[in-house]
C-alpha cells in the first residue's frame, strides 16, 4: 500500500514556501542580486515591462528582471540553481548561504520564472523555467535547459548585455508582487538596494533600474518619470562614503566622521575552539552639519539619516539588517551616528544569520533582551554564569553587545552636549545656567570647593584640561577642543560626560581646572530610568511618548529616594548610621539651595 506520509508534500511544501518571510519585492530582488556579485557581475540591471491594464486603467508591471554580465551558468548549474535546497554556491565564503535564493524569492513573489544564462557566447545562450501551474499539473522535476536566445525584448531594454557571459531572470505571473508600478518597486528599492550593496557599489559594480512600457510585442522607455532610467548610488548610514544618496551636499562629501582614533574595534570570537574577528565601526556626524538654524532633523539630510538610524549588520560586505535594537526608540540623536557590526560567513550560527540573509536574530534577540540577559547583576558575573550554564553562544553575544551598547550610549550623550554646546554659542546673551548662579551665590555666601582653587589658571591651560577630560570621555579631539572652548568662555562650572564606571557607583565627581567634573555612569540602572529618560525630548514628541517619560521619571526619582532610604536601614553600625545621616543633612542643605523657587 503506497504510503500518504511523505516528509515533503510537494506543491503544498512550495505554496508554504512561497510565505518564506521576504519583508517586500525589494528582499526578494536583493537574493537575485546577491548571485549576480557572487557570479562576480560588474553590472547588474533591475527591469521592469509594463503592460496595459484595461481594469486599472494603466500601466501596470507584468514582469520583473535582473540581467547580469557575471560568469554565467552552464546546463547542470542553471538546473540546479532552480531546485530549492541544490544551490551551487553555499557554504563558500560569500553572500550565498542555504541555496534556496533563486527559487524561494521568485516564487514568492511570482508563479513562474524563467532563466537564460550563457557561458562563451550569448548566441550560445541556454534556458529553464520553474512554473507553479505546471508543477501543479504534475511537473516535478526542473526542465533539462535548452538552448533558447533572449526575447527580443529584453535585449532592447538592456544597456550592458554581455556578449561572452552572464544571466537573465525574469519573474512573470507576479501574482504576490504587492507594488504593481514601475516608479513604487523604484521608490522602495533604490535606497535599500543601495544600503545592502554599498560597499559593492562603491567599488566597481553598477546597478542600473530602468522600466519599460510592453506593448506588441515592443517595448519604449516608461512615460512615468519616477520610472526613467537611473543608477543606484550608495546609500551609507555610517555617511562616510561620498557621493552617496544623501541629499544637497551632503550627498558629495561625507556627512560623518570615524569617532575618533577608536572609531574601529576588532573583537575576536571564539566558537568550538576556531577564532573568529567582528569588526565594530563607529561614525559621529560632522559638527557643522547640525550648526543650522533650524532643527537639522527636519531637514533632508537630516530625514535621510533618519531612516538610516539603526546599527547595520554586514556579512561578507553585504547588509543583512538595520538593527534597531539598541535605539532608545525616542531620542532623535540616534540619526546622528553610525554603528556596523562586520562579520565573516563562518560566524552565520552565531549571529543567527536567517536563510533569506534579511536579518541575525540571535544578535537582534539578545540586543533586545539586553538588560534580562544581564539582569540585575553585574555583566561579567552574569555572563559567567551563562557560560557555566552551558550557553556559551549566548554568553559570547552579550559579551559583544556590552561592548557596543556603552559606546552608541556614549555617542548619542557626545551629540547632546554638542547641541547644547551649539545653543551657547548661538546665544551668546542668554541666561547663565541654574546650577552656575547657585554656586556662584555659594560662593558669595562664603562657601568653599576645591574647583574655585583653580578657577585663576590661565585659560589656555584650563581648556587643555578640560580638553583632555572630554577626549578621555571620548570625544573626538576637534570637537572636545571646541567644547572646552565654549566652557570657558561661558564660564561654565560643570562639565557632564558619560562613560563606563567600575563598580557600582552611579557618577563619579572630580574637580579640576575651575570646573566640577562630572561622569554619568551608563551601565547604572539609574541612568536608563532618570537621565536617558529625561533627555533630549523631540519636538513631534506623541502625547503617549510624554507621558511614559512622565512616569518613569517618577518611578525612577521614587525608587532613588527608596534605595537610599534602604541603604540607611541596611547600615546597622550606629556610628556608620550617624555618618550617612550627617551626609544626607548637609547635602540636603546644599541641594535645597540648588532648588529653590528663585533659581531661574
Amino acid at each position: 500500500m503506497a504510503s500518504n506520509y511523505k516528509i515533503l508534500s510537494g506543491m503544498n511544501l512550495i505554496e508554504s514556501l512561497r510565505y518564506g518571510g521576504y519583508k517586500n519585492p525589494a528582499h526578494a530582488v536583493a537574493e537575485l542580486i546577491d548571485n549576480s556579485i557572487e557570479a562576480k557581475a560588474k553590472h547588474v540591471e533591475l527591469i521592469c515591462l509594463s503592460e496595459w491594464n484595461n481594469d486599472t486603467k494603466r500601466f501596470t508591471v507584468s514582469q520583473i528582471a535582473i540581467l547580469d554580465d557575471g560568469s554565467g551558468m552552464n546546463g547542470e548549474k542553471l538546473r540546479r540553481a532552480l531546485r530549492f535546497g541544490d544551490g551551487t554556491r553555499r557554504d563558500t565564503g560569500g553572500i550565498g548561504k542555504f541555496g534556496v535564493g533563486l527559487p524561494a524569492s521568485s516564487l514568492s513573489q511570482c508563479r513562474r520564472v524563467d532563466a537564460y544564462s550563457w557561458t562563451k557566447s550569448a548566441n550560445n545562450t541556454i534556458h529553464t523555467y520553474l512554473d507553479l501551474d505546471r508543477v501543479k499539473g504534475g511537473q516535478d522535476e526542473v526542465p533539462a535547459p535548452t538552448r533558447k536566445s533572449l526575447p527580443a525584448q529584453w535585449k532592447k531594454a538592456a544597456k550592458h548585455l554581455s556578449k561572452t557571459s552572464g544571466t537573465l531572470i525574469i519573474w512573470s505571473n507576479l501574482d504576490r508582487c504587492a507594488w504593481k508600478r514601475a516608479s513604487t518597486i523604484f521608490k522602495h528599492s533604490e535606497l535599500l538596494i543601495g544600503r545592502l550593496y554599498r560597499k559593492y557599489l562603491v567599488n566597481d559594480v553598477r546597478i542600473r533600474m530602468a522600466a519599460y512600457e510592453y506593448e506588441g510585442g515592443g517595448i519604449s522607455p516608461d512615460n512615468d518619470s519616477e520610472s526613467s532610467e537611473r543608477y543606484v548610488v550608495p546609500n551609507d548610514p555610517m555617511y562616510l562614503m561620498a557621493p552617496s544618496s544623501t541629499p544637497g551636499k551632503w550627498g558629495q562629501e561625507p556627512m560623518f566622521q570615524k569617532d575618533g582614533d577608536r572609531w574601529e574595534d576588532k573583537i575576536p570570537i571564539k566558537i568550538d575552539g576556531a577564532e573568529h574577528v567582528v569588526t565594530v565601526r563607529y561614525s559621529i556626524v560632522k559638527p557643522e552639519v547640525r550648526e543650522k538654524d533650524n532643527p537639522p532633523g527636519s531637514t533632508p539630510h537630516g530625514k535621510h539619516a533618519g531612516a538610516n538610524a539603526g546599527i547595520s549588520i554586514i556579512r561578507a560586505n553585504r547588509e543583512l539588517d538595520l538593527d534597531t535594537n539598541l535605539l532608545s526608540g525616542y531620542d532623535p540623536t540616534d540619526r546622528w551616528w553610525g554603528c556596523e557590526v562586520d562579520f565573516p560567513p563562518a560566524l552565520d550560527d552565531f549571529f543567527g544569520v536567517t536563510n533569506s540573509k534579511q536579518g541575525a536574530t540571535h544578535f537582534s534577540d539578545i540586543a533586545k533582551n539586553i538588560k534580562e540577559v544581564i539582569g540585575n547583576k553585574g555583566e561579567r558575573e552574569r555572563i559567567s554564569e551563562l557560560k557555566n550554564d552551558g550557553d556559551v553562544i549566548s554568553a559570547a553575544m552579550a559579551e559583544l553587545i556590552v561592548k557596543i551598547w556603552p559606546r552608541i550610549r556614549q555617542l548619542n550623550e557626545q551629540n547632546k552636549l554638542y547641541k547644547k554646546g551649539t545653543k551657547t554659542r548661538r546665544h551668546q546673551d542668554s541666561h547663565p545656567k541654574p546650577e552656575d548662579v547657585v554656586v556662584q551665590r555659594r560662593k558669595e555666601e562664603g562657601h568653599k570647593g576645591r574647583s574655585d582653587e583653580t578657577e585663576t589658571k590661565p585659560e589656555q591651560e584650563r581648556a587643555q584640561d578640560i580638553k583632555k577630560v572630554l577626549i578621555d570621555a571620548g570625544n573626538p579631539e576637534k570637537e572636545a577642543e571646541d567644547k572646552a572652548r565654549v566652557i570657558i568662555q561661558e564660564h561654565d562650572k560643570f562639565v557632564w560626560t558619560t562613560t563606563t564606571l567600575s563598580g557600582t557607583q552611579f557618577f563619579d565627581v572630580t574637580p579640576k581646572s575651575g570646573v566640577i567634573h562630572i561622569k554619568l555612569n551608563v551601565d547604572h540602572a539609574a541612568y536608563k530610568n532618570l537621565v536617558e529618560v529625561l533627555g533630549e525630548v523631540p519636538e513631534n514628541i506623541t502625547l503617549a511618548d510624554a507621558n511614559m517619560r512622565l512616569r518613569r521619571a517618577r518611578e525612577g526619582l521614587r525608587l532613588l529616594l527608596a534605595s537610599w532610604g534602604r541603604f540607611e536601614d541596611e547600615t546597622l553600625d550606629d556610628k556608620k548610621r550617624k555618618q550617612i545621616a550627617d551626609l544626607r543633612y548637609s547635602w540636603g542643605s546644599v541641594l535645597e539651595s540648588f532648588l529653590e523657587p528663585n533659581v531661574e
